[in-house]
């Protein structure tokens, strides 16, 4: 380069292009293009474009490097351009309802239906959900300021809860309010947790796989609750934690009661001729 650069002496010669040092691309190489539409529009101090571009993700595309020219200047230090194809799925035959215009382009992260291969998704999937079951972490809600495990408290736990117990005048907690009104009993909530169970156990192999919600398959997983339940409950310091977050959810659960159905008369009018 003909000018100084972070105090470092001219070069006088250019790296080669792909070059195991430098990050440079050859030609004919893949790239990986990462487009972030708040970075993009960044300049333009355009505050609604900014909050619009901001409900955006980065996406990747993958491009082919199919060109370069010399000749380019930014103020006096020489630099290459790259033309980057930007590769596209085409329209496969095995396909063929799936119609996609010639200048459309594929992201391939986040993954999306891809015509022309398998999903990435459900590795990823898998992995997830291998987490959420080892050690129950589905089941819990982190830990508190003293660094101590929210047992049995997870959100969806609690949502669960509170919308099936509570969600409609005539569901149980409404109408057996001297079991329910006070808190969420805690043989109601491990059978919450066991329904997410079966639900997440849909999703073990990264793509859903129906799994019946019955009595042969969870008993022993619900007896086996059961019995962290009442470990919990046995404890002083968890055992108030999780009473205090049961009475949160029925007090919730009491207050969100939806709109009864309207009734319509309608008169089924028969005719004895």
């Amino acid at each position: 380069m003909s000018d100084k650069i972070d105090g470092q002496p001219p070069q006088e010669e250019y790296p080669a292009t792909g070059s195991r040092e430098t990050p440079f691309p050859a030609l004919s190489s893949y790239v990986t293009v990462k487009l972030d539409p708040a970075g993009s529009v960044a300049f333009m101090e355009d505050e609604e474009a900014a909050t619009a571009a901001a409900n955006l993700s980065a996406k990747t595309y993958v491009g082919l490097v199919g060109g370069s020219r010399d000749g380019l200047y930014i103020g006096r230090i020489p630099v290459e351009s790259f033309k980057v194809h930007m590769l596209r799925p085409g329209l496969p035959p095995a396909r063929p309802d799936k119609f996609m215009t010639s200048d459309m382009c594929i992201p391939v992260f986040p993954n999306t239906d891809h015509p022309s291969r398998a999903p990435l998704l459900p590795v990823s999937v898998k992995d997830n959900i291998g987490e959420l079951l080892r050690d129950g972490n589905f089941m819990h809600n982190g830990k508190d300021s003293n660094g101590q495990t929210n047992n049995l408290t997870h959100p969806a736990v609690a949502q669960l809860c509170i919308n099936f117990y509570y969600g409609a005048s005539s569901r149980i907690g409404h109408e057996y309010e001297t079991i329910f009104g006070t808190e969420v009993p805690p043989l109601a909530v491990a059978l919450r947790i066991v329904v997410i169970k079966c639900c997440l156990d849909e999703y073990t192999q990264g793509k859903k796989k129906n799994v019946p919600f019955q009595a042969d398959t969870y008993r022993t997983q619900y007896e086996g609750l059961v019995k962290s339940v009442d470990t919990v409950l046995a404890s002083a310091v968890h055992g108030a934690k999780f009473l205090r977050t049961r009475r949160e959810w029925a007090s919730s659960g009491l207050a969100r009661v939806a709109e009864g159905p309207v009734v319509e008369e309608f008169c089924f009018q028969v005719h004895l001729d």
